[in-house]
């Protein structure tokens, strides 16, 4: 099943939240939050293109420039569910201005493509929690009708792409003009499929959309090289809903989130033809 719409935002995003530290999930097989004398907030981005890798873990009982917020005291792991394999996260200690303190945990193992992972946390006084994020596959960029005039529509397909309720791509449009690189991230039209994404754009919409309103906005054949370059972030599905009902049945406050985004950056070079019309014939008395 196919549907399509016009996209004139700055920003392609197909999921409701429109901030990527808004995605949590987590793992309903462990109990998520159980009693304790500590309740723990995570952000993280599993990057696959990042040879090390971060969690930021809290206590958000401790005020951040506490000194109790020194000792931790929690072991935290990482599981590769399609492997089984698991590796332990070193703590690290952040000081922002000698004031604001956190513990970034970090991993120097590689993130692979499409899999589930289970980061896992337990403390001194027995207390177990946990938050699933799954990376997203690594998709295939094809461009079809490339080299085309500047009023010309070209396509760009992603693929897989396997979950578009949940997956997020972010993206833009590079070229260079007047010894300076401009991007535009809105495309003409988009089309989404069951595993993939189409993008519609021509070369003078990409450059009209970069420049917005400005006068004086140049057509394609003035610019100074033929090659555009597609950039794109895939981002992986959040999980349930879970974190969201115990947040609100322990009156956590919102900012708190358990928030382990897997995504990774691509870029594809493609031409088009800048190669100005040949003038009309002169006309002969």
């Amino acid at each position: 099943m196919k549907s399509s719409f016009n996209n004139n935002h700055t920003l392609v995003k197909y999921y409701l939240s429109a901030v990527i530290i808004l995605f949590f999930a987590c793992d309903t097989s462990l109990s998520p939050v159980v009693e304790g004398p500590s309740i723990y907030s995570y952000y993280g981005i599993l990057n696959i293109d990042n040879p090390v890798n971060f969690v930021r873990i809290n206590d958000i009982k401790t005020p951040s420039n506490s000194i109790e917020e020194e000792e931790l005291n929690v072991t935290v792991t990482l599981t590769d569910l399609n492997s089984d394999e698991t590796f332990f996260l070193r703590d690290s200690l952040i000081y922002f201005e000698d004031e604001f303190l956190t513990h970034n945990f970090y991993l120097n193992k590689p993130i692979n493509f499409g899999t589930d992972y289970l980061l896992i946390l337990e403390n001194d006084m027995g207390f177990r929690d946990s938050v699933f994020s799954t990376t997203p596959e690594k998709a295939t960029v094809t461009i079809v009708n490339d080299n085309q005039k500047c009023n010309v529509p070209f396509f760009i397909e992603l693929s897989p792409v396997n979950d578009m309720e949940n997956e997020i791509i972010e993206f833009e449009v590079e070229f260079y003009y007047d010894s300076t690189f401009f991007a535009s991230d809105a495309a003409q039209s988009i089309t989404i499929d069951d595993e993939s994404i189409t993008y519609e754009f021509t070369p003078n919409q990409v450059i009209q959309s970069a420049f917005g309103d400005i006068a004086g906005v140049p057509n394609c054949t003035q610019l100074l090289s033929n090659d555009l370059t597609f950039r794109y972030t895939h981002i992986g599905p959040s999980g349930d809903d879970q974190s969201q009902l115990i947040r609100e049945a322990l009156g956590i406050p919102s900012a708190f989130e358990r928030n382990i985004i897997g995504l990774y950056t691509d870029e594809f070079v493609f031409e088009i033809d800048t190669v100005p019309p040949p003038p009309f014939p002169s006309k002969i008395n």
